[in-house]
């Protein structure tokens, strides 16, 4: 979200500059790919922005030991965050592939326990750990 913020920081000022360049079609073009990337930037940080309040609403405190919404899934095969969907991250040196709920892996492992077996892709995971 800072990146996101402060990139849009960085339009505004360079949408300002535009007003004090030379005038002409050169200047409106600038000034309309600012404000194409301004309006960019701002869909991401309100995307961000609900993906936040989603996590804030997940408690792995509400787990009873099973695989629900805002849970680290340990298994043997990778490491997954049931939360938003970012990707492959990098977290204390391990690789965490952050889901979503939605997602047809999150949904194959969703209400399974510890020691618990799953199907994903013809490919068998088993639960190591929730938390």
């Amino acid at each position: 979200m800072s990146q996101l913020n402060e990139a849009m920081q960085e339009l505004q000022v360079s949408l300002t500059s535009e007003d004090k360049s030379s005038a002409g079609d050169k200047h409106e073009t600038g000034r309309a790919m600012v404000q194409l990337e301004m309006e960019k930037l701002a869909n991401q940080i309100a995307e961000n922005e609900k993906q936040a309040a989603m996590l804030d609403r997940f408690s792995a405190e509400n787990s009873i030991g099973a695989v629900i919404p805002g849970c680290l899934v340990k298994t043997n095969r990778n490491t997954f965050f049931i939360g938003v969907s970012l990707g492959r991250m990098m977290v204390e040196n391990e690789v965490v592939f952050a889901i979503s709920p939605a997602s047809p892996m999150a949904l194959a492992m969703m209400h399974k326990e510890k020691k618990d077996v799953f199907e994903f892709n013809g490919v068998q995971y088993s639960v190591l750990e929730i938390f």
